[in-house]
């Protein structure tokens, strides 16, 4: 299914546009996508993933609410679903917060053609907050 995919401007560095149209099933395609077709986010996302780097970013759907690590297994994407990238807002999360990141990261870092996503993607946790610019 098409589907959107709008880059927060913050990410201009890394993305060519600031919007993406591609054919997805599942939530989780949405990183795959990220991680192998844009090479550049693929080592932002390795970079935080190694703690190279201390930034975050989420992935919000068309309500502007976090995707979480269960979405990615469990839903499968509409007709005119739309989903943004965006720099995510870390608080006091300590060591939980930290690993969130540290997995979303590491599914977008890795792109593995028709097989699961890491096992360790499961945690039962959710995306943290993020802001949108429109």
């Amino acid at each position: 299914m098409q589907t959107k995919i709008k880059i927060h401007s913050a990410y201009k560095n890394i993305f060519n546009e600031k919007e993406y149209s591609a054919d997805l099933e599942k939530y989780a395609d949405i990183l795959f996508y990220l991680g192998s077709m844009h090479p550049k986010f693929k080592q932002y996302a390795s970079a935080i993933y190694l703690g190279e780097c201390q930034e975050g970013y989420a992935i919000l759907d068309k309500d502007l609410k976090p995707v979480s690590d269960q979405d990615l297994f469990i839903k499968t994407i509409k007709p005119n679903d739309e989903f943004y990238v965006v720099p995510a807002i870390v608080g006091s999360g300590g060591k939980r917060t930290t690993k969130l990141l540290q997995y979303a990261a590491l599914a977008a870092a890795v792109y593995v053609g028709g097989s699961a996503l890491v096992g360790a993607l499961s945690t039962g946790g959710g995306a943290v907050g993020a802001s949108v610019a429109r």
